[in-house]
C-alpha cells in the first residue's frame, strides 16, 4: 500500500470524512506522509520520552503492530494514551513530534 493511501486511510479512520473543507482534509493528509516521509526522526521510547512538566504532549506514535497512530504523551502520568485518553502506552515503541506547519507544503 502507498504512503498516500495509507495517509487517506487515516484521515478516513480519525472522522475525516465528515469535514468538509477540502484543504483541511488534505493538510492532514499531507501531515501525515511528512511524518512518515521524516522517518528518521522517529524516537525509540527506550531512548527518549517527551519532555512535559505538566499537561498533554500530542505527537505521532508507532505501535508494535506497525500503525502509525496520532497520540498524546501524559505528562503527569508519564504515559501515551489514544485521543480518547485510553492507555496505549505498552503497544507504542517509537514516537515523533507533529511537524509544524511550516514544515508543511501546504500548496
Amino acid at each position: 500500500m502507498t504512503i498516500e493511501k495509507q495517509a487517506e486511510e487515516y484521515a478516513n479512520k480519525n472522522g475525516m470524512p465528515q469535514i468538509k473543507q477540502k484543504c483541511i482534509y488534505e493538510a492532514i493528509t499531507k501531515a501525515y506522509i511528512k511524518g512518515y516521509q521524516d522517518a528518521n526522526q522517529w524516537i525509540s521510547v527506550s531512548e527518549q520520552m517527551p519532555i512535559e512538566i505538566i499537561g498533554f504532549y500530542n505527537c505521532l506514535v508507532i505501535r508494535n503492530d506497525k500503525q502509525i497512530r496520532q497520540a498524546r504523551f501524559n505528562a503527569l502520568m508519564q504515559r501515551f494514551q489514544n485521543m480518547n485518553f485510553e492507555d496505549i502506552h505498552d503497544s507504542v515503541t517509537h514516537w515523533m513530534p507533529l511537524p509544524s506547519t511550516e514544515s508543511i507544503n501546504l500548496k
